[in-house]
């Protein structure tokens, strides 16, 4: 009886092990069929994409999936990418007057003068001379008053980006420049102690900034439609409040980039006017992918095409150029440069 009960449980244990083998191997057949389909998906998605870029050589460009059909569709197109190229400022959104203009020129100039050191670049940003006057350095080190009135803190998130609205971008702009460098934006609010010096910013009918510290009650950033669809395009207005210029304005550009003037729509030729070294400083390398340079095709004369005129002397230097998404590691570096490392100040 002993016997029986003995082999009886021996018997349950060896259908049970069996039993809990074919689940296993079941399952087993299961996870390898739905790997199988994944793969075959990808490979049949890897093969529609293939496809489509022998059919629109343009498909993995910044362009877009979706070729448009027609040079105002196109330049529509390259609008809601680019907005900062259609203003009316000096290089396309900085807000200079002639005046202005020529006050930089004159003070730089003479500060190479006096500087027998001068030549030892930094940054594309306004030299030592030009910085002592106009960096934002009135209330200390990159202490920046900005005033956000109700028009622009009205505005929805259609006017945004679709998710956050244009302020919500703004000040995720600033955050992701504060954390990388000693700037301290603050919000300048009615009934605070009055500040001299802040920067207005405007729901606008482009994208545009005055360029550093004017010394203005109320200085304007422009951040209108399109400007706040990208991080990068907010970031890169800001960074012509903080000072900077655009990356291919530089005077050793042809170390990275080649230009190709005659594909320039001729009114805008004066968009790729050098800025000298003169009066602003630059850092040892190109950065391609700074988020202070213009796209392969801005200011061409046909989008659609399109016609490029700016290319990289390499390809990882065209693959990076016109990045909106955000600050590159040069750029961080020369905000350290130019206005001191983040650990200046407690946070």
């Amino acid at each position: 009886s002993a016997v029986r009960v003995e082999k009886f449980e021996i018997g349950t244990i060896l259908r049970m092990q069996m039993f809990k083998g074919i689940l296993v191997l079941l399952f087993g057949i299961l996870l390898c069929t739905e790997i199988a389909q994944s793969h075959e998906e990808v490979k049949k998605e890897e093969e529609n994409l293939s496809s489509e870029e022998e059919e629109n050589p343009e498909a993995n460009s910044i362009q877009g999936r979706k070729k448009p059909k027609s040079k105002e569709e196109a330049e529509a197109e390259h609008k809601t990418l680019y907005p900062e190229e259609y203003s009316d400022g000096v290089q396309g959104d900085m807000d200079l007057t002639p005046t202005e203009l020529a006050e930089l020129k004159n003070i730089a100039a003479q500060d190479r003068e006096l500087n027998a050191n001068f030549g030892k670049y930094r940054a594309v940003a306004l030299n030592s001379a030009y910085c002592a006057h106009y960096c934002w350095k009135y209330y200390g080190t990159g202490i920046v008053y900005y005033y956000v009135p109700d028009d622009f803190r009205g505005r929805t998130a259609e006017e945004g980006n679709g998710t956050n609205t244009p302020l919500q971008v703004l000040r995720a702009a600033m955050d992701e420049i504060e954390e990388a460098a000693c700037i301290n934006f603050i919000e300048y609010k009615s009934g605070d102690t009055p500040r001299p010096y802040y920067v207005l910013v405007e729901y606008g009918t482009g994208c545009s900034a005055e360029l550093g510290l004017r010394y203005k009650s109320g200085q304007k950033l422009s951040l209108g439609q399109y400007c706040t669809l990208k991080i990068g395009t907010a970031i890169h207005e800001v960074l012509h409040t903080l000072g900077f210029y655009h990356e291919h304005t530089r005077e050793d550009r042809e170390t990275s980039i080649d230009l190709h003037l005659e594909n320039v729509d001729a009114a805008k030729l004066n968009n790729f006017e050098k800025v000298s070294d003169v009066y602003v400083d630059r850092s040892d390398d190109y950065d391609c992918g700074s988020v202070m340079h213009y796209s392969p095709i801005s200011f061409s004369k046909d989008k659609l095409t399109p016609v490029k005129t700016i290319t990289g002397k390499t390809s990882a230097c065209e693959q990076k150029m016109g990045q909106r998404d955000g600050l590159s590691a040069s750029d961080k570096i020369k905000l350290v440069q130019t206005y001191g490392a983040r650990s200046c100040r407690p946070r």
